[in-house]
């Protein structure tokens, strides 16, 4: 299990959802952007849903919890996909610039 840590609060999410996000939140603290994106998250155990606001100004962190299962959350592959997918557009639109630039 990964801790997600974000603004003063520790969210609980499956190692490919916090790199993911983590990943992202580093393509649009590159290209300046922001985004809010939708996580599955554990709470007290209990599977649920976190909307967290990404962007350059914001504060995001990701810690392995040593000993922690990696929780099953039915949201998983298509969370990753999805920020694999806006990853995926940032440098479309970056290069597109570039090619108009030029």
């Amino acid at each position: 299990m990964y801790e997600i840590m974000y603004g003063g609060q520790q969210l609980w999410t499956s190692r490919a959802v916090a790199e993911a996000v983590m990943d992202y939140a580093a393509a649009l603290m590159f290209r300046g952007g922001w985004d809010v994106v939708r996580l599955p998250v554990v709470i007290e155990g209990v599977a649920t849903e976190a909307r967290l606001s990404l962007g350059p100004a914001v504060a995001l962190g990701i810690v392995a919890l040593p000993g922690e299962p990696n929780p099953s959350l039915s949201a998983e592959g298509a969370t990753v996909q999805n920020l694999r997918e806006r990853m995926a557009s940032l440098r479309s639109d970056d290069d597109s610039r570039r090619s108009n630039a030029g």
